[in-house]
This record gives C-alpha cells, structure tokens and sequence, in this order.
C-alpha cells in the first residue's frame, strides 16, 4: 500500500523547510555548539536517514507514524535512525 500523494509532498516540503532553516548561511555567526555542529551535519547525511532524523527529533513523530507516512516498515526506520546516528556522530568527531 502506497501512501497518499499529498502526505509524501508534505513530508518532502517539511523537509525543504528544514533544510532551509538549517542553512548556515542563514543564520548569524555563533559558537560552534553541538546544536550548530548537528545542523552543519544533517545536510551530508542520505535523504533516508536525514528526513527520519528530522521527523523524529525535531518534529517528535513516532516511530509508527514515520513508517506510515514513508510506507515502510517500522524496523526500517529504527535502522535507518540507528545508521544515522552512527553516522552524524563520525561527520561531527
């Protein structure tokens, strides 16, 4: 079963607006903090794993919710946020 049209363009534009948001050429020139170094590091993370990411920490869905609104499995996105984490945890160190 697919997930709706308008549920797959809300969850894109969602993370465009992240992604926007996150731009560091937007913001103004603070301290590196590790907020700022997760932020500088999201955009190099693989669209999978960034949009689950951003989903689940910034916007606090369940893991539940992100599989119904990527039409996959609720393993699938426990391992793609586990590879995530691993990696954003390499980009920044």
């Amino acid at each position: 079963m697919y997930a709706p049209a308008w549920l797959v363009r809300t969850a894109c534009n969602v993370g465009f607006q992240i992604r926007r948001d996150l731009d560091p050429s937007r913001q103004s020139q603070a301290p590196a903090d590790l907020g700022t170094r997760i932020a500088d590091a999201l955009p190099h993370l693989p669209t999978e794993q960034r949009v689950i990411l951003e989903l689940a920490y910034r916007f606090k869905c369940s893991r539940e919710d992100i599989a119904r609104v990527l039409n996959c499995s609720v393993e699938t996105v426990m391992t793609r946020m586990s590879e995530g984490t691993k990696a954003l945890r390499h980009i920044i160190r």
